[in-house]
């Protein structure tokens, strides 16, 4: 037989109810979720207090704050109380009641007989299945225990392993954490700006003082709006410091991307010192961009950074094929005169022209990156990455 002590306990406080009373009672919910039942006294009321009369003659003096609302009892309620006070502690005297009040739409008193039938009669089928329950393995188990057997949990709605759920409260905790880190870092910023020389140097401290993971998508988003160029260089340092993808991504792009020659290598310079992981990938998807300088700068980052697994990549964008638009699109109604004096009709957009270009910070990288110098020509490069790597496979079988 399965416990049901919060059935016992709800069924206790409704048994508290079935005694006659003189006037239409209310109900009172309450913060923490519980209720109770009585009559509201509006001539004893204080200020902050709410004071219930109990169907059994005593009262009780609740704090305004600790009530969530009270709910006048309706007619059905009033009829409930008034047959519960002469029904007898049977199982089947509790089904019928239980019965009656479900077809009068008291939920949670139909709720409580069916948990009292239950107790009365454990193996009372309909009762059960009212409640929710079904029979696993010969035993009654509600919903919530079937699924606890096999290490599934409810959670928000839906049932989850440990697991998930552990994963569901680290990003939910980590999410608060964000917000908490964008109000603080605003207040930070705003202090910067401070006519008070102690403000903004704080400010500045607690910027270069931060480490914090959490705060490395407020700080990128920070960064990315940022117009003042003496914050920007302060923010790029920060998130230099802070060991986030976010962060790594943020200046990785600023060093491709940033018009001022000076951020660019601010940004690939902090990367290179704190190696962060990652990098060699996101400069190598650069190599192939439509952009032509970009893919000069990240050659120059790979060369930077030493990375010898890109050697492959970095001989494919020695010379990279780009589009470039021949004029501007005009007009769809132009028209010119043709030499027999005719009217030609035309307009549209420009023609776009494909170029061939080579890529001088990328040869450098390679130069650097191995020792060797074959200028621009791909064969060259790879015939010697070709030898380089059997050589390698045969010097590592001789050292088996």
């Amino acid at each position: 037989m399965h416990a049901l002590p919060s059935a016992r306990l709800t069924f206790a406080v409704l048994a508290l109810a079935w005694l006659p009373t003189a006037a239409r009672a209310d109900v009172v919910e309450l913060e923490s979720g519980g209720r109770i039942e009585g009559t509201i006294d509006d001539q004893n009321q204080d200020r902050g207090k709410i004071v219930v009369s109990l169907a059994n003659g005593g009262r009780v003096t609740l704090n305004r704050s600790d009530v969530r609302r009270t709910v006048p009892r309706s007619a059905e309620g009033e009829k409930y109380h008034r047959r519960a006070a002469t029904v007898p502690d049977t199982a089947e005297a509790n089904w019928e009641l239980a019965e009656w009040c479900r077809t009068n739409r008291l939920t949670a008193e139909a709720d409580a007989h069916t948990a009292r039938v239950i107790e009365l009669d454990p193996n009372h089928t309909e009762a059960r299945r009212k409640l929710g329950y079904s029979r696993h393995r010969g035993k009654w188990m509600t919903r919530d225990e079937l699924m606890a057997s096999r290490g599934m949990f409810r959670y928000e709605g839906s049932f989850r392993t440990r697991q998930e759920i552990e994963l569901l409260e680290r990003s939910k905790r980590g999410t608060e954490a964000a917000v908490n880190w964008r109000k603080q870092l605003a207040r930070w910023r705003r202090d910067l700006g401070s006519s008070k020389p102690q403000e903004s140097m704080a400010a500045a401290d607690k910027f270069k003082g931060l480490r914090d993971p959490a705060a490395a998508g407020a700080l990128v988003r920070m960064l990315e709006s940022e117009t003042n160029l003496d914050v920007q260089d302060l923010l790029i340092a920060t998130a230099a410091r802070i060991e986030h993808p976010a962060t790594v991504q943020a200046l990785a792009t600023l060093s491709l991307n940033s018009p001022r020659h000076e951020v660019r290598q601010q940004c690939l310079e902090h990367l290179v010192e704190a190696r962060r992981p990652g990098l060699a990938e996101i400069y190598t998807k650069a190599l192939k961009s439509k952009q032509n300088q970009i893919v000069n700068r990240a050659g120059n980052a790979l060369r930077a950074l030493g990375s010898q697994e890109t050697l492959g990549a970095l001989i494919t964008a020695l010379i990279t094929t780009h589009e470039f638009k021949m004029g501007v699109d005009t007009p769809q109604d132009t028209y010119s005169m043709d030499s027999r004096g005719g009217f030609s009709f035309g307009g549209g957009k420009a023609p776009v022209k494909k170029v061939q270009l080579k890529n001088p910070d990328v040869r450098t990288a390679l130069v650097e990156l191995t020792g060797e110098n074959f200028g621009f020509d791909k064969k060259a490069w790879r015939r010697w990455l070709a030898n380089r790597t059997t050589t390698n496979v045969v010097d590592l079988r001789r050292d088996l």
